[in-house]
């Protein structure tokens, strides 16, 4: 019989073991990255921050008032849109990573990604990790053609500025002109005015 000492070295040894996220994960098709996805997104993370996840702490007699301690972290993100593959949504997007089997990570920021995204609850906030098929999009690991075959090559986000119009500089600028030109009248008549015998 094994001393727990053995035990617990040999399975934290095993934790620590570095091997590749898609081995642990499901073999999903990319139809099925996308149908398990509320919405799959490419896009830029523009903002990037570590925040502490919490466990709670089991007690026997159980404590009257639970107890929880840091446990880890996780990286969250607000993501600049650049198509929506699946869905329609904001050009700016608060996407949490998960702590086991991360996307994300410190040197994230400014870094292009294709994102399988699921909406949090209620609130305007989504998640993903690896096993989502979310990879950085220029990695070797992103299928891009793959994914695309099923999701055609999707559309800008809502509120994504469009073409402006060649007219709208010269609108503006008669205005300005025009609003310019009735202060002046108005300023040379008050003047006129004031100077008169």
């Amino acid at each position: 019989m094994s001393s727990p000492f053995v035990v617990v070295t040999t399975l934290l040894a095993f934790l620590a073991t570095p091997r590749p996220v898609q081995a642990l994960c499901e073999p999903w098709t990319p139809q099925e990255r996308v149908d398990q996805a509320d919405i799959v997104v490419t896009g830029t993370v523009a903002l990037l921050w570590e925040e502490p996840t919490w466990g709670r702490v089991e007690s026997d007699p159980p404590a009257p008032e639970p107890r929880y301690v840091p446990a880890g972290s996780c990286y969250k993100a607000v993501v600049s849109v650049d198509r929506y593959l699946k869905g329609i949504g904001k050009g700016l997007l608060l996407v949490g990573d998960a702590e086991i089997y991360s996307v994300l990570g410190e040197t994230s920021l400014g870094g292009d990604y294709i994102l399988f995204l699921r909406k949090i609850s209620s609130r305007d906030a989504y998640w993903t990790d690896a096993c989502a098929g979310s990879w950085p999009l220029h990695d070797e690991r992103t299928d891009l053609a793959s994914i695309l075959a099923v999701t055609g090559q999707g559309t800008p986000p809502m509120d994504a500025p469009d073409t402006p119009s060649p007219w709208v500089p010269v609108v503006l600028g008669s205005g300005g002109l025009a609003a310019g030109l009735v202060l002046g009248a108005f300023l040379w008549r008050m003047r006129s005015r004031s100077t008169a015998p």
